[in-house]
């Protein structure tokens, strides 16, 4: 199986297993509400080592290049750690050395399926490359407790044939969106996980942000 699909089976595993969450009752991140106990999956590294293992931008295989609604976010900023390292994951050829970080950016369903598809993945010739553009847009706070952030991601010359050299034909925009939700550590204060990966988007991501998204799509290398 390929990295692709791979990759594709964590999304799709993950939005079958969505949250219901509630209306929206304001925007942003701020501190996590609540929080449930995590141990790390790397004995004698703290979550502050084991975020700073994760390459913010992607790899040389699938380079990233961001557009952040609130820079200094850190709903925004753990949202981010969690694409690039589903991307890195999915265009390596030893994830091995990764699937602990996994543990340092998401929990519940979002831990437990990238787990059951990393732990064992395999070896593969075809792999997930191509460069990727990805917009986070502000953070919508829900009644819940939870986060949902808005993704639009320019898949145009994203592609798992190992030879990304022309655009994608059709519509290149892939309107998403991640719900995060905070959950305290064991040596430190409540930090936001992904719990949910959503390809087809949250309610909670407008129609407005969707059309920005097919107009933004539109890079090259």
């Amino acid at each position: 199986m390929s990295r692709l699909a791979l990759r594709n089976g964590v999304v799709a595993v993950l939005s079958a297993a969505t949250l219901a969450v509630a209306g929206c009752t304001g925007s942003g991140g701020g501190q996590p509400p609540t929080a449930t106990s995590s141990t790390s999956a790397s004995p004698g590294l703290s979550q502050d080592q084991l975020l700073a293992k994760i390459p913010l931008n992607g790899s040389a295989r699938v380079p990233i290049s961001w557009r952040l609604a609130r820079q200094d976010d850190p709903v925004v900023q753990a949202a981010r750690r969690f694409l690039s390292l589903n991307e890195v994951l999915a265009s390596s050829t030893d994830v091995k050395p990764l699937v602990p970080l996994i543990d340092a950016v998401s929990t519940g369903t979002a831990r437990q399926v990238a787990h059951s598809v990393w732990d064992s993945a395999k070896p593969s010739g075809r792999l997930a490359l191509g460069p990727l553009w990805i917009w986070l847009d502000t953070p919508v706070r829900q009644a819940t407790g939870t986060v949902v952030v808005p993704v639009c991601r320019d898949i145009g010359w994203w592609d798992s044939d190992g030879k990304p050299a022309a655009p994608r034909h059709g519509d290149r925009a892939s309107v998403e969106s991640l719900t995060l939700v905070g959950e305290r550590t064991d040596d430190g204060p409540p930090r936001w996980k992904v719990t949910t990966y959503a390809p087809k988007a949250d309610k909670a991501v407008t129609s407005a942000f969707a059309a920005s998204c097919q107009a933004w799509s539109n890079h090259k290398p």
